[in-house]
């Protein structure tokens, strides 16, 4: 009887696997500088999908930031509020009704407190008698600490904190106008009201303010920390520091009142500066649609004619800057204000790459 000698199966199974990788060395060897050339180029496209967003989104950032720190005023916001009078506490109280909006929307934005200024209402000059009887002084008021850098001396110094006068600094032009010079004194007519919206025939309480003349500067023509200010266009401008409100305190204290109110409002500046440091190109929706936001609650909330009767005795409001549109109203929503001036002054790459990768 024959008995059948094929393969064992697990002899079989182990002779076929070598089979393999003999066949897979051998072709190895044959092949293995393409294999390795593929492998290289596999990893390294892996590596460009991988980065490229990384590398758009830093190039893309770099940009917006440019534009944020193109000048010092570029991306400026400045609030203004007109105001009936003038005091240091209205002054507290004016801005505690409108910076919570800011905040809120832009705080994370804004690199710290703003400037302030304040520009008065146009004053009468009693002494010395001026070449015109029709001229007048406005007194823009800011903080000395701030403007050092900003200005150069020609004589004297700049007007100090700790005075028992009301300092003042005016440029050589303004001092040849007024005929006076280091310590002359210009006499001011700053007689005011006790109501913020005097009627027909209300009398004026008559008061004077001294102004002592400490120094003689000139600015830097376009200089953005003067907001396009040369000092030199009617009415005559004097630069001063806000110890001009401690006068006014003064003076409202001696009249028993709380502020003092003249004919024409003073103009309040909060000049807000962004912190480009800390504004990535994956904000920029985000940036353009909480100004929009912030403008238009301004808009909204502050444009009741009767505010001025009630305290803080605001006439009007507004928030402006290369950074917003020049036309909320109030039928402009958030949605179609996002499309504001900041949007308009990217480059175009940036803009468009960005709102496109958005949309998708």
């Amino acid at each position: 009887m024959s008995r059948s000698t094929s393969p064992a199966p697990g002899r079989s199974s182990r002779h076929s696997i070598n089979s393999i990788v003999r066949l897979a060395l051998w072709n190895w060897r044959q092949h293995r500088f393409l294999l390795l050339v593929t492998g290289v180029g596999m990893i390294t496209a892996v590596m460009l999908v991988c980065t490229t967003p990384l590398l758009t989104e830093v190039m893309q950032t770099a940009g917006l930031r440019s534009v944020l720190n193109a000048t010092p005023d570029s991306a400026e916001i400045t609030l203004r509020a007109t105001v009936a009078g003038l005091s240091t506490q209205n002054l507290e109280n004016v801005y505690q009704s409108l910076s919570p909006p800011l905040q809120e929307h832009l705080g994370a934005y804004l690199n710290g407190p703003p400037a302030l200024e304040i520009l008065s209402p146009e004053f009468g000059i009693l002494s010395p008698r001026p070449p015109d009887i029709t001229d007048q002084v406005q007194i823009d008021a800011t903080s000395m600490r701030e403007a050092t850098s900003h200005v150069t001396l020609f004589q004297g110094r700049l007007p100090q904190t700790m005075s028992q006068d009301v300092e003042v600094a005016i440029t050589p032009a303004t001092a040849s106008k007024l005929h006076v010079g280091l310590d002359s004194v210009i006499m001011l007519d700053v007689s005011f009201y006790r109501e913020p919206v005097p009627v027909t025939g209300t009398p004026r309480v008559h008061q004077q303010l001294k102004l002592h003349v400490v120094g003689l500067f000139n600015i830097r023509t376009g200089d953005p920390f003067w907001h396009g200010d040369d000092f030199l266009a009617e009415p005559t401008e004097a630069n001063i520091h806000f110890m001009v409100l401690a006068a006014l305190d003064s003076i409202a204290q001696n009249a028993n009142m709380s502020q003092v109110f003249f004919s024409k409002p003073s103009s309040i500046y909060w000049y807000h500066r962004p912190a480009p440091s800390r504004i990535s190109i994956n904000q920029l929706d985000d940036l353009i649609g909480q100004l929009a936001t912030t403008q238009v609650y301004i808009e909204n909330h502050f444009r009741d004619p009767y505010m001025v009767l009630k305290r803080p005795y605001m006439q009007s409001v507004d928030l402006f800057g290369p950074t917003l549109s020049s036309t909320v109203g109030p039928g402009c929503s958030t949605y179609s204000c996002r499309h504001s001036h900041f949007a308009d002054s990217l480059p175009f790459s940036i803009y468009s790459e960005r709102h496109g990768s958005a949309a998708g």
